[in-house]
């Protein structure tokens, strides 16, 4: 921001009665004006008649400025033009034919707000980091947004069910190869075929075969390892296909050419209907809106929404709720087994159907005289401890080994606070008690099929909880992931 010097053009000194200050005696001689005088000149007719007859000069930090401009500046009303930095006449240049070396040059302009904040400094925009690790303007302005944000680099295609067909009729998906890519690493990716064959259930209902093709294409290890994710819409039977891996010009995994994206039907009776919204896969580059765009339903807004909040009802068979059971084969569900010789695990697995979101963790049960300084209705603590991982996402994660009530309590039932998230009711011969770890943020359990090991619940007994005549469950509560 331009600073306001007062030069002295003659020899004597020259004073400014109204404002009660003097420009120093000497040609040359100076008088910065600190900013927090900045209103008393400004208010000064003596000032300007100095200017106006030449005998003080105003120069903003850089320049000396005309009698016009000087006024201005004084009486804070002046601003600078955008010069090219070097020759302070040329305002703006825009030229054509410019070199390779010439093409990044950019018009740099100050950080400075105008006025002046109640210390008297200068307004200046600054920047934080959100919590959610984006880096935000901080000003007391209003800021009005007027930039392309972007565009949807990612390759992609959907296909529509109109008409399932008969049983046996079959629905061909076919991917083309991506275009020769000369770099090292090579990047092309191969073809990709999968045959649907529609059998008597899912004559006549569209989404339980959307439903179907979606986890079939996820449980596909070919289809996977080609970056490649398939994506059910909301109330309608749409299979969405994007591809997961993609550059910043979008070409590397593009299938740019007519019939690179196809759903052939066939068979018998083959009187399936399909409408395919592209018959190629690439980036539409498409601008990324603010908010999220309700026409291209896979993708979300750049900035989240404040305000008010709608909330639509949603189906209840889209919750998850799993107990864990000894090898996770849903017969066993007591933990209270001898597991000291030889380990006993109980699981939670991965839903077969769908990727699914875990809210909270519950380890709940029952005994009579449950202490806390020993394991539920023992005197003492577990040997070994019983150990909890959790495998979201194919990434393996331990919590900590519980081996008495206590950690149950301190170690395990976390996220709530004690009040709510272990509780402990004493009766008349029995007593029962509830851990429960509530995550701020739902972890994901990908759909079985997904990774060689399928992400799971794993509760391992090391120790002999048959002695603590205690019973003892562990369940995972939270919801199908959104299509």
């Amino acid at each position: 921001m331009a600073q306001r010097i007062l030069i002295n053009t003659t020899a004597p000194a020259v004073p400014i009665p109204d404002t009660g200050f003097t420009v120093p005696a000497g040609i040359g001689s100076q008088l910065v004006i600190n900013p927090v005088w900045y209103g008393i000149f400004e208010g000064s007719s003596d000032v300007i008649t100095e200017i106006g007859s030449g005998v003080l000069t105003v120069n903003d930090g850089t320049f000396d400025l005309s009698i016009t401009e000087g006024t201005r500046l004084i009486q804070g009303g002046f601003s600078r033009p955008i010069s090219d930095g070097v020759d302070p006449t040329i305002k703006m240049k825009v030229r054509d034919g410019l070199p390779d070396a010439e093409h990044n040059l950019r018009a740099l302009t100050e950080s400075v707000l105008a006025g002046l904040d109640s210390l008297a400094n200068f307004r200046r925009v600054q920047t934080k980091v959100r919590g959610d690790g984006l880096t935000a303007l901080v000003t007391d302005a209003t800021v009005v947004v007027e930039s392309t944000f972007g565009a949807d680099q990612q390759p992609d295609s959907h296909y529509t069910i109109i008409n399932t067909g008969g049983a046996g009729t079959t629905w061909t998906f076919n991917l083309a190869a991506t275009l020769v890519d000369p770099s090292i690493p090579d990047r092309d990716i191969p073809a990709f075929q999968k045959i649907f064959t529609i059998d008597a259930g899912e004559v006549g209902d569209e989404m339980k075969l959307r439903d179907r093709m979606v986890q079939e294409f996820n449980s596909d290890v070919t289809f996977r390892a080609a970056g490649l994710k398939a994506e059910k819409s909301t109330d309608r039977a749409i299979v969405h296909i994007f591809s997961e891996k993609f550059s910043l010009s979008g070409e590397f995994y593009e299938r740019p050419l007519a019939g690179d994206f196809n759903m052939t039907i066939g068979g018998a009776p083959g009187d399936g209907v399909v409408v395919v919204g592209f018959d190629n896969f690439i980036s539409r580059t498409k601008q990324v809106s603010i908010t999220k765009d309700f026409d291209s339903p896979h993708r979300l807004g750049l900035f989240g929404i404040t305000g008010q909040v709608f909330v639509t009802a949603k189906d209840l068979s889209d919750l998850f709720i799993a107990e864990a059971s000894k090898d996770g084969l849903g017969v066993i569900f007591d933990m209270g087994v001898n597991g000291s010789i030889t380990p006993v695990e109980f699981r939670i697995e991965a839903s077969p159907d769908t990727d699914v979101f875990v809210e909270e963790l519950r380890i709940f049960g029952q005994g009579n005289g449950i202490q806390f300084k020993g394991w539920l209705t023992s005197n003492n603590p577990l040997s070994n401890g019983l150990s909890i991982e959790i495998q979201s996402d194919n990434i393996i994660t331990q919590l900590p080994l519980l081996f008495t009530t206590a950690d149950i309590k301190n170690k395990f039932a976390l996220g709530q606070g004690d009040a709510t998230g272990f509780k402990l009711d004493i009766a008349s011969g029995r007593d029962e008690f509830l851990g429960v770890f509530k995550f701020a943020n739902p972890f994901i359990m990908r759909v079985a099929g997904t990774f060689t090991n399928d992400d799971h619940i794993s509760i391992v007994v090391q120790d002999n909880l048959s002695a603590t005549q205690a019973e003892i469950e562990f369940l995972a509560k939270g919801f199908e992931k959104e299509p």
